[in-house]
């Protein structure tokens, strides 16, 4: 009695998934989940802006600036200003910007999985989740100089993951 091997060959329509993307994916998966529940958490527990604390805070860097320079001074109350402002619109969007969160992670998670399952589709909606999350945060809060930091390292993270993504498209259908 002979034994024979039949070994698999995917065909064009069922192409085999790249490691690398199935370590993308997962990678994906991981984060976004992170992110739904951080997101959902934030939702419940953000509290209200207390500007007391943050005028004894202000006085404190105040005080610690005294011996600097006059330019060093008025950037540091600069930045100071913008990050007042950006956390008071933070928590008084908190809500809104949740939520916008969890749909991010949402969208993030379904095209990280039709990218699993070898679908082009997947690349277009993941795209679409990295833009919403960068773009409609930014509407709510405004940009300054802290939103502006801020957001333009989570664009650099999100170019990067979009770049790696590309770089696989070639293998979805």
């Amino acid at each position: 009695m002979e034994t024979e091997t039949v070994d698999y060959q995917p065909s064009k329509n069922n192409p085999s998934r790249p490691t690398f993307l199935t370590v993308l994916c997962i990678l994906t998966f991981l984060a976004s989940a992170y992110y739904f529940f951080t997101s959902l958490v934030g939702i419940f527990i953000t509290n209200e802006f207390d500007d007391s604390q943050w005028e004894s805070i202000s006085e404190q860097l105040a005080e610690s600036m005294d011996g600097a320079d006059e330019n060093t001074s008025r950037i540091m109350q600069s930045v100071m200003d913008s990050l007042a402002t950006t956390l008071a619109k933070t928590v008084e969007n908190a809500t809104s910007l949740g939520l916008i969160a969890m749909l991010v992670a949402l969208l993030s998670a379904f095209g990280a999985y039709e990218m699993f399952q070898m679908r082009r589709r997947g690349f277009n909606i993941y795209v679409l989740a990295k833009f919403i999350g960068i773009i409609f945060p930014l509407i709510i809060i405004g940009v300054n100089i802290i939103t502006a930091i801020g957001y333009g390292i989570a664009l650099i993270g999100g170019l990067i993951m979009v770049f790696l993504y590309n770089v696989n498209r070639k293998h979805l259908r």
